[in-house]
């Protein structure tokens, strides 16, 4: 209708007001040395508050955002998680359901990026909710060892799913000894909780009023984020790989010490997040039994 057509197009008096606004955007990622921006919503627009809210680099008439890499990883909003929480977190039945009109997002990973994952993209709306976060993670692993610069993850509001997979990101690469190597179990989890979660604006009362344990969710599919393909390997740099080659003429280490060692690295990981998973579980459920609501 006419007024949707107004809201989609900026108007002549508009553009000089867009072109400061999302310029300061622009200018903000490149800062943060941002490369990619990551999208996790399921509408292509939402009505809050009135107002038609849209990813801004999505709805963008100009193309401002062009040298960024825009990538769209359409992942169920909080309130699917009353459903997850229904099922009593059984990984076989925990299923989105992508018929629904608002859902009109699609995936969209460049193919460089998407072949890294040994997987059939086009079947993804048929994945259970676990398994869609375990291809996810995968891809967002990938990506930071292939490219150097940041990525920007974000859902609608920033409160619920962009700290699901901020919070698994960082207990996965504090458990691959890649960040945070002096915290604990209980450290981490307090750095995740006050800072990925809370201060970003997560009303944990409120979504528990409503059933939607997004957050347990979050720890409950740790577990599931054990294996190889969930391990950061950071690539080398050229000097790196050369100084890598001259330790190993020198040292002459057997391969099967550097398997051992792999093996040590793969049982650290797994012990740490099994360590977080049931250090939150046992915290929560004492706080928050099953079935119950705030």
């Amino acid at each position: 209708n006419t007024d949707e057509t107004l809201n989609d197009i900026e108007q002549p008096q508009q553009r000089s007001v867009f072109d400061k606004l999302r310029g300061a955007d622009i200018d903000l990622l490149k800062i943060f040395d941002i490369g990619s921006i990551v999208n996790l919503m399921v509408q292509e627009k939402n009505l809050l508050f009135g107002l038609k809210i849209t990813a801004t680099e999505k709805s963008d008439k100009y193309d401002r955002y062009r040298t960024f890499q825009l990538i769209s990883l359409p992942y169920p909003g909080c309130e699917h998680f009353r459903e997850v929480a229904a099922q009593k977190y059984n990984s076989e039945f925990i299923l989105h359901d992508w018929s629904l009109s608002k859902n009109a997002a699609i995936l969209e990973v460049p193919n460089h990026l998407s072949s890294c994952v040994d997987t059939d993209w086009s079947t993804w709306r048929s994945w259970s909710t676990i398994h869609l976060t375990q291809n996810y993670m995968q891809l967002f692993f990938r990506h930071l060892e292939k490219d150097k610069r940041g990525i920007l993850i974000h859902c609608l509001s920033g409160w619920d799913r962009t700290p699901l997979f901020i919070s698994l990101l960082r207990l996965s690469l504090w458990a691959d000894c890649a960040i945070h190597q002096s915290l604990t179990v209980e450290e981490i989890i307090y750095l995740t909780l006050a800072y990925d979660w809370y201060l970003f604006g997560h009303n944990l009362p409120e979504r528990l009023a409503h059933g939607e344990e997004i957050l347990y969710f979050t720890f409950m599919v740790l577990p599931h984020l054990i294996d190889d393909r969930f391990i950061f390997r950071p690539s080398m740099t050229p000097r790196q790989h050369a100084t890598t080659e001259i330790n190993d003429i020198h040292s002459n280490l057997s391969q099967s010490h550097s398997v051992e060692i792999e093996q040590d690295k793969k049982k650290v990981r797994e012990e740490k997040l099994l360590a977080v998973f049931h250090v939150f579980h046992t915290c929560y459920r004492n706080i928050v039994p099953a079935n119950s609501t705030m």
